[in-house]
């Protein structure tokens, strides 16, 4: 916990927006000072990696004059790139574990362990073994990100990982009383963590997020991109025939394209659930009672519904603004939960 007041300016690049959320954190805590977007070009960000570095620095340097963000910046490697694995391993002194810990990794790894960065949290140890969580990412990501900043003269104090800051967001709310399963629906993805207060239990990525949904209503109907985002975002999972003239699409509100959509929303919820199984059976704990719900695309109208009568667990949606009594952006404030847990994470000290 800081004892003098700090101004942190957290930073979330994601496929579809930038968020930026500009916080004080000091010896009461975190407050919020103020938060901005600004949605990316098609394709600048693909799947978690950075296409046009020019193009989202430009945007990252607008959306910080907008926010008058601070020097100090926090932000995130997208989970997608991140590889999470609790390791068991013989008990070595913490010197020989900062080497030994990469060659441990290699079998974790879809990439070779000389092109990777590393960090750990040490969880326990007895007198023979010690529980480690690896946290690993391949070097041009953590590349790319720091030169996004460096194109714009500014460089992140530091680099944190979307799972542990999701977990952070929860833990500052008093939501963290035991272990916790939480799925932040994204554009690009939907990424599904089971933690607790310093561990994280399984972190996997589902290539099925928001744009997905997008992309079905474009081919579907022969829509614009931005035709498809309005659709999705006024009917979501919710649409019948009874409303088809609520919002003007008359001709796209049909029983067939609701199941289309339904059918790749029950591909999402199937792998959640799977996720959770994985989890259950591994760790033989059954006790998770709900399911935390955050991102852009939760807001996907009946997804939280689908994905409940799936897995057999409540939905609740998760506001990060709500806690530090912050309205400005309504109905997105999902899609800013990285950006306010990073905050969370530098108060409650689990950057590293």
């Amino acid at each position: 916990m800081f004892f003098g007041n700090k101004t942190i300016t957290a930073v979330d690049i994601g496929s579809y927006a930038i968020k930026a959320v500009k916080m004080r954190a000091g010896k009461n805590g975190l407050n919020i000072i103020t938060a901005g977007s600004r949605i990316l070009p098609e394709k600048a960000v693909n799947q978690g990696e950075i296409q046009d570095y020019a193009v989202v620095s430009r945007i990252l340097k607008d959306v910080l004059e907008e926010i008058n963000g601070s020097k100090y910046i926090i932000t995130a490697v997208p989970g997608k790139n991140l590889i999470i694995r609790n390791m068991e391993m013989p008990l070595i002194s913490e010197e020989e574990l900062t080497e030994a810990i990469k060659w441990e990794a290699d079998d974790y790894l879809p990439f070779p362990v000389e092109q990777a960065m590393f960090d750990y949290i040490l969880l326990s140890k007895d007198e023979e073994n010690m529980s480690v969580l690896l946290v690993a990412a391949e070097r041009k990501t953590i590349n790319g990100l720091v030169k996004i900043f460096d194109n714009i003269g500014l460089k992140p104090a530091v680099i944190n990982a979307q799972p542990m800051a999701l977990i952070s967001l929860l833990k500052i709310q008093g939501l963290v009383d035991d272990t916790v399963a939480l799925v932040d629906a994204g554009a690009s993805g939907t990424r599904v963590i089971i933690g607790d207060g310093k561990n994280i239990y399984l972190s996997r990525n589902i290539d099925i997020g928001g744009n997905h949904f997008t992309e079905t209503l474009m081919e579907s109907r022969n829509l614009e991109f931005s035709e498809a985002e309005e659709y999705k975002r006024k009917e979501g999972l919710a649409a019948d025939d009874q409303n088809d003239n609520s919002a003007g699409f008359t001709d796209l509100t049909t029983t067939g394209l609701v199941k289309t959509l339904s059918a790749l929303a029950d591909s999402l919820a199937g792998e959640i659930s799977r996720s959770l199984e994985y989890y259950f059976m591994k760790y033989k704990d059954n006790d998770l009672d709900k399911i935390f719900f955050t991102g852009g695309c939760s807001r996907l109208k009946g997804l939280d519904r689908v994905i409940s009568e799936e897995t057999g667990v409540t939905v609740v949606s998760i506001d990060p603004f709500e806690y530090f009594d912050f309205e400005t952006w309504g109905e997105g404030a999902p899609g800013f939960s990285v950006a306010v847990g990073l905050g969370a994470s530098e108060v409650l000290g689990n950057e590293n």
